[in-house]
């Protein structure tokens, strides 16, 4: 929910300024300018809920799986090394903090309903509250200090101060005729709606900053229809200036009513702006940098995460396959081998940076840890270590002649964590060991699995799980089969959960199913895409699978 929150908010952040630019331009071109603050509005909110309710192609069939308790029962097919059975289940931390999200949002929302509705009911007070009269033949409400304004969305009544009175008869005519004006272009229906806008989304500040700037384009427009009608800017500034002298000391805050100095300051300078001759230009260059900054937020990539879908209760999904795309598999792998090295070797990472650290591990078939052993050599020594070096070596680590490892795999950790000299790790299995802490983190065995026998079981396994997310997204393409010429397209999550698939023409060029995907998810990054599964439909034909696993 935060990602799609703030990324609402740089939505209407960047509308916002698109808005700045087209004011500027119907500015000098003397049009109506609060028509740009008005359509910012409505991008900041339709950008953002159109790009996450957008539908998907009609022309291919998707699947999007929440998660349902008949998952469950795949755990045990499923059971796996590490890299294969780790279920899909939701971060509880992530889980709490959206809640926590959710219920801020409500909060917000009713604070802001709330604040708007106590303002306006100390204007209808007042209303109830004033006489009726009439003021340069237009019938009003006059009230002890709230005003000038329109109250109303059906049946507007302005409503004056009583300070109004001190003005002179040319002054409260043209006070009549600019609150006038308001109600002839139905001003509050666009002040209500922006209001509403804000109660839905209190968090986004941006839209209170478009709000600002809507009731300052409606003051601008509302002015220079006055103008057009029968006054001149001179007196009429004049009367705006002694409007807000006699009007400092109202008390009745409303925010939808707020002027500032600096809107009346820049009312009056709008006003009294004559035409100059880079007029023309500017507006050019103006309305193209609005349309620009509008298509680049148009364009933006919203999260994949929706602010109202419900997480998935505790135990509603047991567990899930897994299809680890092969580079995000190694990391895996290499994070959990670090992570065992972290746990049982916490010496190297504070050790001397001078000298080469050389860490061997001997770990049993689940990649539980047996032995470990630390020592550091000279920084010039880096030169792997021979296999009959490495048989004794293991040997007498594990304190049995014939504690023999059948495989070895010798790499160099190379990071911040081990200083200028990579550390060499010597990884061996010793199916046969006890391992000396269950609770310690595991070693993802499957990349130094070499001989037939562990191979088989890992291909067999990694079948396992592609046939159970085939079976989880399209049931039919193993139990009926798939139509000549047709593949199917799976979306994964980098960590190789089932995010979307659907039916297609099969496409080879791995860079075009690439595109075709990123096409069909907004926002979506693909990795990795390979081709072909190990599966059978109840024919006996290969189930052809074009597997894409999202960066983002």
């Amino acid at each position: 929910m935060l990602s799609w929150m703030l990324y609402a908010t740089l939505v209407a952040g960047m509308v916002g300024l698109a808005a700045v630019a087209w004011e500027r331009a119907a500015s000098l071109c003397r049009f109506a300018s609060r028509w740009a603050w008005v359509a910012a509005l409505a991008l900041s909110v339709s950008i953002p809920v159109v790009h996450t309710l957008a539908p998907l192609p009609m022309s291919e069939r998707f699947l999007e799986v929440v998660g349902t308790s008949s998952i469950g029962n795949l755990d045990a097919e499923v059971s796996a090394g590490p890299s294969m059975q780790a279920p899909l289940s939701q971060n509880a931390g992530v889980q709490a903090i959206d809640q926590w999200l959710g219920a801020v949002w409500l909060c917000l929302s009713a604070t802001a309903s709330i604040m708007f509705a106590l303002g306006l009911y100390a204007v209808r007070r007042e209303q109830r509250l004033g006489t009726v009269a009439v003021v340069a033949g237009c019938p009003v409400v006059m009230t002890e200090n709230l005003g000038p304004a329109v109250i109303g969305l059906t049946n507007p009544t302005i409503l004056l101060p009583g300070w109004i009175r001190q003005m002179s008869a040319r002054q409260r005519e043209m006070v009549i005729a600019h609150e006038l004006q308001h109600v002839q272009a139905k001003d509050q229906w666009l002040i209500g709606a922006a209001i509403c806008v804000l109660m839905i989304f209190p968090w986004n500040v941006a839209l209170w900053w478009q709000l600002k700037r809507l009731r300052l384009a409606i003051e601008l427009d509302c002015d220079q229809r006055v103008l057009r009608a029968q006054f001149g800017p001179n007196e009429y500034g004049q009367a705006l200036l002694d409007a807000a002298s006699l009007g400092a000391r109202d008390t009745v805050v409303v925010p939808a009513l707020i002027e500032s100095a600096s809107s009346l300051e820049k009312r009056i300078r709008t006003m009294l702006r004559s035409r100059a001759p880079h007029d023309k230009p500017a507006i050019v260059i103006l309305a193209l940098a609005s349309l620009a900054i509008c298509a680049t937020a148009a364009a933006l990539n919203p999260p994949a995460a929706r602010p109202w879908t419900p997480h998935p209760t505790a135990g509603s999904v047991i567990a899930a396959p897994r299809v680890l795309s092969p580079q995000h598999e190694l990391e895996v792998q290499w994070q959990s081998l670090v992570q065992a090295i972290a746990h049982f070797e916490p010496g190297v990472l504070n050790a001397d940076r001078s000298r080469t650290p050389y860490i061997f591990i001997a770990a049993d078939n689940d990649g539980r840890v047996v032995r470990h052993h630390l020592e550091f050599r000279p920084s010039w020594q880096r030169d792997p270590i021979s296999s009959d070096e490495l048989q004794n070596m293991f040997a007498a680590l594990a304190g049995e002649p014939t504690a023999a490892s059948a495989v070895f795999l010798q790499l160099r950790l190379g990071s911040r964590r081990f200083g200028p000299n990579p550390a060499l790790v010597i990884l061996g299995v010793n199916p046969g060991g006890k391992p000396i802490d269950v609770a310690a983190p595991a070693i993802d065995m499957s990349a130094i699995r070499r001989d037939r026998n562990w191979l088989e079981a890992f291909l067999i396994r990694k079948t396992e799980n592609e046939r159970a997310v085939i079976k989880l997204a399209d049931p039919a393409a193993i139990d009926v089969g798939l139509t000549q010429g047709t593949e199917l397209w799976m979306a994964l999550s980098a960590e190789g959960e089932f995010v979307r698939g659907g039916r297609r023409n099969i496409i080879t060029d791995p860079n075009e199913s690439r595109r075709f995907v990123e096409n069909a998810l907004l926002g979506a990054r693909i990795g990795d895409v390979v081709r072909g599964t190990a599966v059978r439909d109840a024919a006996g034909n290969r189930v052809t699978v074009a597997w894409h696993w999202l960066q983002q």
